[in-house]
């Protein structure tokens, strides 16, 4: 696959060297499919040189251009797991930004326009869907209509900020046929709002979308632009935030107190554990006794709030002795509480929860994430496309950051370069310059146009680690080496 990919950039620089506009500012709507099918998708942008080369983060995701420009079929296989993936469409002179693919469960709606007026939305049918949308200008808003019964309980949840990384502030309003307000919520999940709802009367809703800018500025009204792109999920008879709260994790059961814990750890302790449970009487409180044999580096996060519960989480770590280590969430300012590194030494601790307000229910739930984190060395590049010419050095700067103090020697390469290509790795030392930058140099006999990574091996470790960009956050990165001028 590497030499196929690397063939396709020579043979591009071949085809494609007069091209002026390239494939930087490309984007993908709709953001992708349903597993299982196939979907439309249009490539935004400048597509001068078409068709492009595709590269996708996973094998079940098939991208196949169109004879007219800018239009590309996807198919998704049946066994692609749901959630998000990543391709990024090159040439021999330029690359896409990595754009996500949404793989979804859900049938997909694609927005239309107009959909600007309450009473006019884009219908949906069905109870189980995604809908893809743009608030693509300032003053935007989209509405999208539900045919409901009487009784029937509905969950909906824009994804805008979290998978997108869109630049909105995003706000959902669900309106009856007059246009009054029958719910709506702003930050359910960071910028992101969701709503559970039941409705009172049978007939047609209107799900309200607009958006503000992430970064607040003079602007006075509804913000948009071709950035501002969100996706909608509609769900009518689930709890999603149980699911989500449930996923890969234990059920702490009743009864269940700090002088009497009703979950314990196993040992040897795992790095990585996940429960839940909720608050289900007034001032209930739940704990968890975690036993460690060995010293580390203990990240307790509690989460409610932002998984679209309403417990408002104080989050506590207790010693052997049943003296309070570390306490979290009391001042009413944190969301959901972490702490981190109180249970340095091996030994016997409790974890306690309970509410703020001594409030319960059942949508008080509460999901308890513990990881052992390690020192390490971690690596983060400023773009994720790197540029440069035959002949000559390409240089790549990554910025470091050592967890815990690390001082372990860290050896970065370059990884999925071509036969041609000269590279040296690049070390980094925890007492010197080195220890929070570091260069990898590369050049390159011949034009190319290819995936690379770059791999962290850090001493006394068997495994490795990768840099990421810090635009996603993922370790994907693409370089282009161009003919010589």
């Amino acid at each position: 696959m590497r030499s196929l990919i690397f063939a396709l950039g020579v043979l591009g620089s071949m085809l494609g060297q007069c091209v002026g506009q390239g494939l930087e500012g490309a984007k993908i709507f709709p953001m992708g499919g349903e597993r299982g099918s196939e979907a439309s998708v249009e490539l935004q942008g400048k597509n001068e040189s078409w068709p492009p080369g595709v590269w996708s983060s996973h094998p079940g995701i098939a991208w196949k251009a169109r004879e007219e420009k800018g239009k590309m079929l996807v198919a998704i296989a049946s066994d692609t797991p749901t959630g998000l993936a990543f391709v990024r469409f090159f040439d021999s002179h330029s690359a896409s930004s990595l754009l996500p693919v949404v793989v979804s469960r859900s049938s997909i709606l694609v927005e239309a326009e107009p959909n600007d007026a309450y009473g006019q939305p884009q219908m949906t049918t069905g109870a189980d869907w995604g809908f893809h949308g743009i608030l693509d200008k300032s003053g935007d808003v989209d509405h999208i209509g539900v045919p409901m019964r009487k009784g029937e309980r509905w969950w909906f949840s824009l994804d805008a900020s979290r998978s997108l990384h869109s630049p909105m502030d995003s706000s959902l309003q669900i309106l009856d046929a007059r246009g009054n307000i029958l719910a709506q919520n702003l930050d359910r999940f960071g910028l992101d709002p969701a709503i559970e709802w039941v409705c009172p009367a049978d007939g047609n809703v209107s799900v309200r979308v607009f958006a503000f800018p992430e970064t607040p500025d003079s602007t006075i009204g509804y913000a948009g632009g071709d950035a501002f792109r969100y996706l909608l999920y509609g769900k009518q008879g689930v709890d999603s935030v149980w699911e989500e709260l449930q996923r890969d994790a234990v059920a702490i059961t009743e009864p269940n107190d700090r002088n009497a814990p009703a979950i314990a750890v196993p040992t040897p302790t795992p790095s990585k554990l996940a429960y839940f449970g909720t608050l289900e009487t007034r001032g209930d409180e739940d704990a968890i006794v975690l036993e460690t044999v060995q010293a580390g580096h203990w990240r307790v996060a509690a989460r409610s709030l932002e998984l679209g519960s309403d417990a408002d989480l104080v989050l506590e770590i207790l010693d052997a002795n049943g003296k309070s280590l570390a306490k979290q969430g009391e001042s009413g300012e944190i969301r959901d509480p972490v702490l981190r590194d109180q249970m340095k030494a091996a030994g016997k601790y409790t974890i306690v929860v309970r509410d703020l307000h001594r409030a319960f229910g059942e949508h008080h739930r509460y999901r308890i994430e513990l990881v052992d984190e390690r020192p390490s060395v971690l690596g983060t590049t400023a773009k994720d496309v790197f540029v440069g010419e035959v002949g000559k050095p390409i240089e790549l700067e990554i910025a470091l950051e050592r967890t815990f103090d690390c001082a372990d020697e860290a050896t970065f390469r370059w990884e999925g370069l071509p036969e041609g290509v000269v590279s040296e790795p690049a070390i980094s030392r925890g007492g010197d310059d080195s220890a929070k930058k570091v260069v990898l140099k590369v050049t390159a006999n011949q034009p190319c146009s290819i995936p690379v990574r770059v791999r962290i091996e850090q001493a006394g470790r068997t495994e490795a680690d990768y840099a990421t960009s810090g635009l996603h956050r993922q370790p994907h990165l693409w370089l282009i080496v161009k003919p010589a001028q």
